[in-house]
């Protein structure tokens, strides 16, 4: 089964694993957690290039479509809050699934965002260009353990 590589980005406070269980994918995945924030484009792109999935702490890297189109790997894109303003949503969708905590009365984002990395990680979920929808995975099936 292939290892996938996973990673949070922009943690400066070391929280995001700390935060959520991130043990059901410790047979599956590698991951990663960044507390520096990278400004410079080609040094964002340098760090995220082995990466199936991001993992973005609000809005401080930005991902436009010249870094998305860029990241060959990348799978899913999760980000907390129901918008995200640094991250070239039509881009995303293109290329890779974009998951967005909508609901925060239902559910915190973590616990979304742990869902759909865990759904990703499951071999063949997702397979090839994955389309972002409604909060449904590939060929609108929701992911497993979502909301």
């Amino acid at each position: 089964m292939k290892r996938y590589k996973i990673a949070v980005l922009d943690d400066y406070q070391n929280v995001a694993l700390e935060s959520a269980d991130w043990s059901v994918l410790r047979d599956r995945a590698d991951i990663a957690v960044f507390q520096n924030h990278l400004a410079d484009s080609e040094a964002v792109i340098e760090r995220l290039l082995p990466l199936d999935v991001i993992c973005v702490m609000r809005e401080r890297t930005p991902l436009p479509r010249n870094i998305i189109e860029r990241l060959p790997n990348l799978k899913l894109i999760a980000s907390t809050g129901s918008v995200n303003s640094s991250i070239d949503v039509a881009a995303a969708g293109e290329v890779v699934y974009l998951q967005e905590a909508l609901d925060y009365e239902l559910a915190s984002g973590v616990p979304l965002t742990n869902a759909d990395i865990e759904a990703t990680a499951v071999e063949g979920q997702c397979s090839g260009s994955a389309k972002a929808d409604d909060g449904h995975g590939c060929a609108g099936q929701p992911y497993p353990n979502s909301i």
